[in-house]
């Protein structure tokens, strides 16, 4: 099954290294699908939470977060540790 995936496989892995965008299927942003303002929507809630602890999935309460919010964050043309490219 590997040799038959191989290809994916390997896409995924250079993205993942690369720090870039990897899907094996494409999504498909049909208004038809997902309604006429599903796009306007998304975008608003993510700028919305941008910036922000993610507490949607949190279960409990935690003791405290690791990283303080206002934390510049790695972006995918920042590489996460020094000497790392």
């Amino acid at each position: 099954m590997i040799n038959k995936h191989q290809a994916t496989l390997d896409a995924a892995v250079q993205a993942l290294h690369g720090r870039t965008f990897f899907a094996a299927f494409p999504e498909n942003p049909s208004p038809e699908i997902y309604g006429a303002d599903a796009d306007a929507q998304g975008r608003e809630k993510f700028a919305a939470l941008r910036g922000q602890h993610f507490t949607e999935l949190q279960q409990g309460t935690p003791a405290g977060w690791a990283t303080p919010p206002k934390r510049s964050l790695p972006t995918p043309r920042r590489p996460l540790m020094r000497g790392a490219s």
